[in-house]
């Protein structure tokens, strides 16, 4: 073989004497060498390889197509509002009709967090991962009023001494008239007045003859109107003939 390609002997020999120089000055460097060497042509030869063969090149371009659609995983946390509601709850210590906030409102705040998962930029699913109250909800409570307006008295009534209770009976107008006369004529138009004998009041009541027409205690201890109510009530069941005074 050396005669027909001396040569190619002679290059083989000072590629020998090269390694072998480089392997006693530097151990295991002449492998080194010799692994660089492949690996530097076996490199070229697939970067001409991909070059050269359509269906490898075909494929990069899918690798890279892959690469922009990857799937991506993350953590989204969103605050959720609920609004609260409202309760109405009556009172009769408010006039009839009239509405008065007995607790305010507040919406409740739910914080959530979500583990996306996403695809090309494009959410694909997600999960509750966990869910915090942040603030309570708590509904309003409105209190509505049921109590009724007084009855406004009429102008018959407004003189003093003639108020009438609606437990006092039906008249014809002209009653109160004459129970205004009886209490000027018995008391002088007086409520507390006392007579030694045992008498009080408008109307001059015994304290027996109070307590039978439904009075407690004393009758100077009454209103002038619960007096004349129960006046009413004495002339209703006895007549006129219980005073000394003429009607």
């Amino acid at each position: 073989m050396t005669s027909r390609n001396p040569d190619g002997r002679a290059s083989a020999l000072r590629a020998g004497a090269i390694a072998v120089a480089v392997g006693l000055l530097v151990p295991g460097g002449a492998y080194a060498a010799v692994a660089t060497t492949s690996a530097s042509a076996q490199n070229a030869d697939q970067a001409s390889a991909v070059e050269d063969d359509p269906g490898i090149a075909s494929l990069g371009s899918a690798y890279e197509a892959a690469s922009t659609s990857a799937t991506e995983e993350s953590l989204v946390v969103e605050d959720t509002t609920e609004a609260h509601g409202s309760t109405e709850e009556e009172t009769d210590q408010l006039p009839k009709g009239e509405k008065k906030a007995k607790t305010a409102g507040v919406d409740g705040v739910t914080r959530v967090t979500y583990r996306v998962i996403s695809t090309g930029g494009v959410e694909v699913s997600r999960e509750v991962v966990s869910s915090v109250v942040v603030t309570a909800k708590v509904d309003e409570v409105v209190l509505v009023g049921t109590k009724e307006a007084a009855a406004t008295p009429s102008s018959a009534d407004s003189s003093p001494g003639s108020s009438q209770s609606a437990a006092a009976p039906a008249d014809d107008g002209s009653l109160d008239d004459d129970f205004q006369r009886l209490a000027q004529c018995e008391s002088g138009g007086d409520p507390r007045a006392v007579n030694p004998a045992g008498y009080y009041g408008l109307y001059q009541f015994s304290l027996d003859t109070w307590a039978s027409v439904g009075g407690t205690g004393n009758p100077i201890d009454a209103s002038p109107e619960e007096q004349t109510m129960r006046a009413k009530i004495l002339q209703r069941r006895s007549g006129w003939s219980q005073w000394g005074c003429g009607h």
